[in-house]
């Protein structure tokens, strides 16, 4: 993502994130809800809630909190990702030679039969 969409993305979520916070708890709110058209179709009560309001609130923090991760990833970002080693990707382990997981001796010479248990 370019660094202008990530910081205009940043912007969003603190600028959300603050609107939802406050706005259910001030009288704002009261006069958006009964102004709406949700008032008509009986929702509005439902918004009042205090529970909703605080369900509106927590989405406001979520946002709040993903603007302010994202702006600390721009900014160690710039000073940070230059100097660390470049990260390498997980290989995983072979099996040792001859393996085999039907559990044979695949690839080796054949087990003498003096030197067979049982």
């Amino acid at each position: 993502m370019s660094s202008l969409l990530r910081v205009l993305f940043v912007v969003y979520c603190i600028e959300a994130g603050l609107f939802l916070v406050i706005a259910p708890w001030r009288e704002f709110w009261n006069l958006l809800v009964s102004r709406s058209a949700l008032s008509q179709a009986h929702l509005g009560a439902f918004l009042l809630l205090p529970w909703i309001r605080g369900a509106v609130t927590g989405f406001g923090l979520i946002h709040l909190i993903w603007g302010i991760h994202d702006l600390e990833r721009i900014l160690l970002g710039r000073r940070g990702n230059r100097s660390k080693a470049p990260t390498r990707k997980f290989r995983a382990a072979r099996p040792p030679r001859g393996w085999s997981p039907r559990g044979g001796n695949r690839g080796k010479a054949p087990i003498p039969e003096s030197d067979r248990a049982g």
